[in-house]
């Protein structure tokens, strides 16, 4: 059975409290963090780094609840990895950064670095690549704002064009969409799912490529 790997990928504001971001000051806190450089940079065309922190050995909170009622239940003590891959590609020009969090990694980043609603852009570029692609939506989430707000999930038994949702493109804001890209390999929409992962090289290039194209 294929892998299914769930990646969250985030792209970063170009400046970061008025200075061009980098990956130190898109952190949040550096301290009890470890920095990892790729081990054989000259194989590809993109700078990187991970970002790992792991916590101190502590039970789990609701270890607690068993503590009196149960005949020493031995739950051991566990520690949490949280992982933060930046990634600085060169496109057109730009330079722009990209994090793909794991684990709780997300919470590494400055709230103010991230840029709200890429990852609806990159699903939205994925599933429209040109002007032949029509039926690649199996559900949109959109919120209507009138005298009340509300919150709606379409959802169709198989997938279907943009305009078979029948969003009120004038009144409603468009929160969220899922769908198959042109590449099979690759679904989603702020968070990706990665199947058969290939080498980490070659799906952050796969996924940068549409990342940073622009038609939406």
């Amino acid at each position: 059975m294929a892998n299914r790997w769930n990646l969250s990928l985030y792209r970063l504001r170009d400046t970061v409290d008025g200075n061009p971001s980098d990956f130190q000051n898109v952190i949040r806190d550096v301290k009890g963090t470890k920095l990892h450089d790729p081990a054989k940079p000259d194989d590809i065309d993109f700078e990187a780094q991970l970002i790992l922190k792991v916590s101190k050995y502590e039970k789990p909170t609701w270890a607690a609840l068993f503590d009196d009622d149960f005949s020493d239940p031995k739950i051991p003590e566990v520690r949490r990895v949280d992982g933060l891959l930046l990634v600085q590609v060169t496109v057109a020009g730009k330079s722009p950064i990209f994090a793909f969090s794991f684990g709780q990694g997300r919470h590494l980043l400055k709230p103010e670095a991230i840029l709200p609603s890429h990852g609806l852009g990159v699903a939205l570029n994925a599933m429209y690549r040109n002007a032949d692609d029509r039926d690649h939506i199996r559900s949109v989430d959109s919120k209507s704002i009138d005298q009340n707000v509300f919150n709606t999930r379409r959802q169709a038994d198989r997938r279907t064009s943009f305009d078979s949702f029948l969003v009120d493109t004038r009144q409603d804001f468009l929160r969220s969409i899922v769908g198959r890209p042109g590449d099979s390999g690759f679904w989603g929409l702020g968070s990706l799912a990665v199947m058969d992962c290939p080498p980490i090289r070659r799906w952050i290039s796969a996924i940068l490529g549409t990342s940073a194209r622009r038609s939406f």
